[in-house]
C-alpha cells in the first residue's frame, strides 16, 4: 500500500476509482449488519436499527436535513474584495448535483446522517485530468477503514484492501470519529426496550402476563388444549374484552409490574431527553413536552449556534481542503449561509436590518437580496446616520451650521 500511495500517478488513481454502481449502494438492511450489540436492557442493537427509536431518528433527521437545506456559497477574496463564484466545478457539485444519483440535498443528508450514525460519512472524489473534482460518490461507512501509512492517511476498502488517497475521500466526522450510537448503545437500548414494552402491553389488549394455576395434574392433551385455547381466545388486541372460562379448578393470577408502577411514561420521556443530550439537540426540536413560544425561539438559536455551527465549520474546512486546487485555497472559501436560521420573527428582522442600514453595514439592495427581492436603482449606496459625531469634529460641524444660518462665527 505504501508503495502504491507513493508511486501511483493521478491518471492511475482515476483508473482505479470505484465504479458508481459500487459506491452508490446506500441501502442498509439491519438484519445483515453484524455484530449486533447486546445491551443490559435485553435488546440487541445495531447502528442502523437504532433508527427505530423515534428520538434517534428525529435527532439525526433534524441535524442532517437542516444542514442539507442551507444555501452554500463559494467566495473568492482578492485584495479584500469578496466575490461569489458560481461556475467552479466543486461548487456545482456541492450545491446542485454531486452525481447522477442524488441531488445536493440528498447527498448532504446522507453523508451527515452517516456521520451521526457511524461516526464517519464518506464520499469518493472523482477528478478530471486537471485534478478538479468531477463527481462525488457516496460510499457506505461499513465498507471503508482508515490507516496511517508512513505518516500519511490512507483509506482502504474493507473487502478488497484497495487504497484510496486521503485527498480523494471527502470525510465528515462526528466527535473524535466515534459513533454516537455505539458509544451510547445502553441509553438507546433502554429507550428501545421501553418502546417494545409499550407495544407488547397494548398488543396484548392492556393485559399483564399471568399464570393459570390448579392443584390438579393435567394430562398432556389437556395441557396442549388449554394452552392453544388461551392463546387463541384471550390473547391479543382483538380479545382484550373477552371473558375467560376456566375449567378444572383453574385460577388466573397476574404477574409482572403494571406500566404505571414501572414509571413507563417517565422512562420513555427521560430516555428521549438523554438521546437529545447525546446529539446536542433541544427537546423542542423533537416535540418533547409543552414548550412556550419564547423558550422555543431560544432553543432554535441554541440549535443553530451550538449544534449546527460546529458541524458546518467541519464540513466547510473539509471542502476547502479537498475540493479546491492548491493554487485556489488561498483565495477561495466555501461558506454555508445560516442567515435563514437566525432571522427570527418579522419584528426582529426589521430591527436587525434597520440597524445594519443605519450603520452603513449593508446597502438597501443587499437587504433586498437577503429577502429574495430584486435590486432597485440607487440602492447600492451605503447610508449612515449623522446624529453622532466625534468630539474632535464638533467645532467644525457647529461652524458649518452657523455659516448656513447667516450667524456670526
Amino acid at each position: 500500500i505504501a508503495f502504491m500511495a507513493e508511486n501511483k500517478s493521478l491518471l492511475g488513481r482515476l483508473r482505479d476509482a470505484v465504479s458508481p454502481q459500487k459506491s452508490e449502494e446506500r441501502n442498509f438492511d439491519p438484519a445483515f449488519q453484524y455484530p449486533w450489540t447486546p445491551t443490559q436492557s435485553g435488546v440487541a442493537m445495531t447502528k442502523d436499527s437504532a433508527l427505530a427509536v423515534s428520538a434517534v431518528y428525529a435527532c439525526i433527521n433534524k441535524i442532517s436535513s437542516t444542514i442539507a437545506s442551507l444555501d452554500l456559497h463559494l467566495y473568492r477574496n482578492e485584495n479584500g474584495v469578496k466575490t461569489e463564484v458560481t461556475d467552479h466545478p466543486a461548487y456545482v457539485l456541492c450545491d446542485s448535483e454531486p452525481n447522477a444519483y442524488y441531488t445536493a440535498f440528498q447527498f448532504w443528508q446522507f453523508i451527515v446522517s452517516d456521520a451521526l450514525m457511524h461516526g464517519h460519512g464518506y464520499a469518493i472524489i472523482e477528478r478530471d485530468q486537471n485534478g478538479r473534482p468531477k463527481r462525488l460518490l457516496l460510499t457506505s461507512p461499513n465498507s471503508i477503514k482508515s490507516m496511517d501509512v508512513q505518516g500519511r492517511r490512507v483509506y482502504v476498502y474493507a473487502e478488497t484492501d484497495e487504497p484510496l488517497y486521503n485527498e480523494d475521500v471527502l470525510c465528515i466526522e462526528a466527535f473524535r470519529g466515534i459513533s454516537p450510537i455505539q458509544e451510547h448503545i445502553e441509553n438507546i437500548g433502554l429507550g428501545y426496550a421501553a418502546q417494545q414494552y409499550g407495544a407488547s402491553f397494548f398488543g396484548s389488549g392492556g393485559n399483564m402476563s399471568g399464570v393459570l394455576m390448579t392443584d390438579k395434574q393435567l394430562s398432556e392433551d389437556q395441557y396442549r388444549r388449554l394452552s392453544s385455547t388461551w392463546q387463541t381466545k384471550y390473547h391479543g388486541m382483538n380479545s382484550s374484552h373477552a371473558t375467560a372460562i376456566l375449567e378444572a379448578g383453574l385460577k388466573y393470577e397476574r404477574v409482572g409490574i403494571p406500566p404505571d408502577q414501572s414509571q413507563f411514561l417517565g422512562v420513555r420521556k427521560y430516555q428521549t431527553e438523554e438521546i437529545c443530550r447525546i446529539y446536542n439537540v433541544p427537546t423542542s426540536m423533537v416535540q418533547v413536552g409543552d414548550q412556550k413560544y419564547s423558550n422555543v425561539e431560544q432553543q432554535d438559536l441554541f440549535f443553530a449556534k451550538h449544534t449546527l455551527h460546529p458541524w458546518l465549520v467541519s464540513i466547510e474546512q473539509e471542502m476547502n481542503r479537498k475540493l479546491l486546487l492548491p493554487a485556489e485555497k488561498k483565495k477561495h472559501q466555501f461558506k454555508f449561509d445560516m442567515m435563514s436560521l437566525m432571522r427570527g420573527d418579522m419584528a426582529s428582522r426589521s430591527a436587525y436590518y434597520h440597524t445594519l442600514l443605519g450603520d452603513g453595514c449593508l446597502t438597501i439592495n443587499e437587504v433586498r437580496g437577503l429577502e429574495g427581492r430584486n435590486s432597485i436603482e440607487g440602492g447600492d449606496q451605503s447610508l449612515v446616520q449623522v446624529n453622532q459625531l466625534p468630539l474632535t469634529s464638533m467645532q467644525a460641524y457647529a461652524n458649518s451650521i452657523t455659516k448656513e444660518d447667516g450667524n456670526v462665527q
